[in-house]
């Protein structure tokens, strides 16, 4: 016989109020992965408005390479305009004072690090991929493999923390790592995050679901939210308002928003290996969106950085 408590409960959970009961959330559409989680439900809490891909990713070992990073980011000692122009926007509120230490969390191959320390900062960083550690630690850059939450680092010895496009939208579990950061910063220290928000894309996402589900099912329709909300890639979304609430919860006291606009290159990655049509039709739709989210003032990413307590 079914299990009614099983049936009634969610795989995932808002990191706010952490609910699992079914009834605290509303479906707003389904997503399908091309070789991966087929037909998941995406879910938005009631009380806090966090929207998710309820479904965990399948299994991967190591969590990528450090290849397919060189690939999609290029060559790390070699400054890239991309982390060029993040820092710039990092010391421009947290200012810059050399010598002072900067984590970078989901550090891959270290085009931030390396900037970074271009600057003067000490950094140091960790990630889930084992190929990182040997390259960025030639380079005399500090690495640690693993979760943060997993790695027990000193409490308050970083002024500063970065998390560009990792925290808190790419776990299925981001609390335990959010705490980590807050105990590893020092009273008075940053935590600066850069992430997808509630913009332009997601509000086409969620349109062109409300047109094809459930009354005219849309492989389309699933395809477009599976590129927004995806098990082990964009888990969860974000507005300025409930990720306010979050970083509270975690520890911090003051929390600023700016508007960030990023090159559609790394958008467009994801659609490298498919068919001609499917990269051109990406093309168009992602630099169109973009230029449309500028016009609009609906950006499709936000940094928040977020004060220590």
């Amino acid at each position: 016989m079914p299990d009614p408590v099983r049936e009634a409960s969610t795989t995932l959970v808002c990191p706010i109020c952490e609910s699992r009961r079914k009834d605290d959330y509303v479906v707003i559409g389904y997503g399908t992965q091309p070789g991966g989680v087929q037909n998941f439900p995406v879910l938005r809490c009631r009380r806090h408005s966090v929207e998710f891909a309820d479904a965990l990713p399948f299994p991967q070992s190591g969590g990528g390479s450090k290849e397919a990073l060189d690939r999609c980011y290029g060559a790390p000692e070699e400054p890239n305009p991309r982390y060029v122009d993040f820092m710039n926007r990092v010391e421009a509120v947290v200012g810059r004072k050399p010598g002072r230490l900067l984590h970078d969390i989901g550090c891959g191959n270290g085009q931030l690090l390396f900037e970074a320390r271009r600057r003067g900062w000490r950094v140091q960083g960790n990630d889930i991929v084992q190929g990182v550690r040997e390259g960025l630690e030639k380079a005399g850059i500090p690495c640690m493999i693993g979760s943060l939450s997993e790695l027990n680092l000193q409490p308050e010895s970083c002024e500063v923390a970065t998390s560009f496009c990792v925290l808190p939208q790419h776990l299925t579990n981001p609390t335990p790592d959010m705490l980590a950061v807050a105990r590893m910063l020092k009273p008075g220290g940053w935590f600066v995050l850069q992430l997808p928000d509630n913009g332009l894309f997601r509000r086409i996402g969620r349109l062109c679901s409300r047109l094809f589900w459930p009354g005219f099912p849309s492989r389309f329709a699933k395809l477009v939210m599976a590129n927004l909300y995806g098990p082990g890639g964009h888990q969860f979304a974000y507005t300025r308002d409930n990720l306010k609430q979050y970083l509270r919860r975690c520890g911090f006291a003051e929390v600023i928003f700016k508007a960030y606009y990023p090159s559609s290159r790394y958008t467009l990655a994801r659609f490298h290996s498919g068919p001609v049509w499917l990269r051109a039709g990406a093309m168009i739709a992602v630099n169109v969106t973009r230029w449309a989210s500028r016009i609009l003032r609906l950006p499709n990413h936000v940094i928040a950085y977020a004060k220590k307590q």
